[in-house]
């Protein structure tokens, strides 16, 4: 080919210009010559590296950065405490108190400041700096975490004492979930911000897998109190973890001292006033009032329905956490066959109706299959509906609106939990909680049938959109 021929085809690419600005400080035609094959070698070395950076986004391409990468790993270590407290409480409480309505009691407690502060938790982590909100909150729940393996330990705990320290270690929780959620979008592009929520979506419920089977080892070596304890120390790596990353500012975040009621008002409004946004956050609040609080009553399964004592409750704990866990490449087969909704659809019939399954099962066996299916199925509920909500949301309203999103994922269930609770008191938990999770399958086939309660509920932007905005 002759080197016109070869400056004609890069007239009609678009690379000419380049060239002559190649050849502005050169003269003759040998120096053409030669920035025309520079041209050609740095197109190829370009194709080559897109094709690279393709095929290395792998099945986790959030992983790719740093901060992310970082804060998702030391939350994972601390969602494992967190675990490993958590069954050691409802097992001191069934043992101690014997009825599902004391479990009811102290769930309740546990999430009460969620039903209280939501709202003001948003906005708070909207107006001000994040990473250090999410620093704080992280050594309250340290703190609190120390003081009820000290209760518990000396021997002066007590139904009061327990959901008193619960409360306080929920007002930490209540701050860190829109946070670390909001804090995600800011460190992570956002065509990857599905494979983002369901990464930390998975860590928190892997470790609902690997969190039982280590309160088995530390409750039977040490005790109740030695899986709180344990909880207080897998707080610290993810409080180093804040302290040294780097969080890029937030584009429309007020400064400090903005807060207002108005603003808290404000993410009220918006889901009143945007129709997809409302009925995503009643799908996930009905399949979680009516649904979820069957793990608040796992020990009461295994140890009375099931009379597969403590080792059965830490099966059936494992089962639903490793349920989770293969959600997360559940959920990545399903995107790429169906949008968000459609997999919010499939879910929330999924949801109740493996709960129905579980509630009526007499076999361990069986009980822990139906868990397992319900985990896949959370999980991948939990992903699309938030997935949906991060990438739709107005940037300035996006801890609100996960505020909310928050109060539907964990403020209603303990309020589900108590009712079901104290009606099991009466009518045995098996007949309650499959009758309650049957509402919820009348919901989810209800979105099915009529498909315009969702229909609004598409990412608008193109799937690269936000490319760019970080870098890993």
């Amino acid at each position: 080919m002759s080197c016109l021929s070869f400056v004609k085809r890069l007239a009609g690419t678009g690379g000419l210009g380049e060239v002559l600005g190649r050849t502005r400080r050169k003269r003759g035609l040998a120096a053409l010559i030669v920035s025309c094959r520079h041209l050609t070698s740095d197109r190829k070395k370009g194709k080559l590296k897109l094709q690279k950076e393709s095929a290395n986004e792998g099945l986790l391409p959030a992983l790719r950065f740093p901060a992310f990468r970082w804060l998702w790993s030391c939350n994972f270590i601390s969602h494992i405490g967190t675990w490993v407290q958590n069954v050691a409480l409802l097992l001191w409480v069934q043992d101690k108190y014997g009825k599902p309505g004391a479990l009811g009691v102290v769930n309740l407690f546990s999430y009460l400041p969620v039903i209280l502060f939501f709202l003001h938790a948003g906005t708070l982590v909207d107006v001000v700096d994040r990473r250090w909100i999410l620093i704080y909150a992280q050594t309250l729940m340290a703190l609190a975490a120390f003081a009820l393996a000290l209760e518990v330990g000396l021997g002066f705990a007590n139904l009061f004492t327990v959901s008193l320290t619960v409360f306080i270690l929920g007002l930490g929780f209540t701050v860190s979930f829109p946070g670390f959620h909001a804090i995600t979008f800011d460190i992570v592009e956002s065509r990857y911000i599905l494979n983002a929520v369901s990464l930390n979506a998975a860590a928190q419920n892997t470790s609902r897998f690997l969190g039982p089977l280590l309160a088995s080892l530390i409750v039977s070596r040490w005790g109740f109190k030695g899986g709180f304890y344990a909880n207080s120390l897998s707080f610290l790596p993810i409080i180093v973890a804040l302290m040294v990353i780097r969080v890029p500012s937030s584009q429309g975040r007020r400064a400090p001292g903005a807060f207002s009621f108005r603003q808290v008002a404000g993410g009220i409004s918006y889901v009143f006033r945007e129709g997809w946004a409302r009925n995503l956050l009643i799908t996930l609040g009905t399949m979680n009032i009516f649904a979820l609080p069957y793990l608040v009553f796992l020990p009461n399964f295994g140890k009375v329905v099931l009379r597969a004592g403590d080792q059965g409750v830490y099966l059936l704990y494992a089962a639903s956490g490793l349920g989770a866990v293969m959600g997360v490449p559940v959920v990545g087969l399903l995107h790429r066959r169906f949008e968000e909704r459609e997999i919010v659809k499939i879910a929330s019939v999924a949801i109740p109706a493996s709960i129905i399954a579980f509630s009526l099962s007499p076999y361990l066996w069986l009980s822990m299959l139906c868990l397992f299916i319900a985990g896949v199925a959370f999980l991948a509920n939990f992903s699309a509906i938030n997935s949906l909500l991060q990438l739709k949301v107005e940037p300035r309203l996006r801890g609100r609106i996960l505020s909310l999103f928050f109060f539907m994922l964990t403020g209603v269930a303990p309020i589900g939990g108590l009712i079901i609770g104290f009606l099991a008191n009466r009518w045995g938990i098996s007949g309650v909680l499959a009758g309650s999770s049957f509402l919820a399958l009348i919901y989810g086939v209800s979105l099915s049938v009529f498909p315009g309660i969702l229909a609004q509920a598409v990412v608008s932007q193109p799937s690269g959109a936000g490319k760019g905005r970080v870098s890993p």
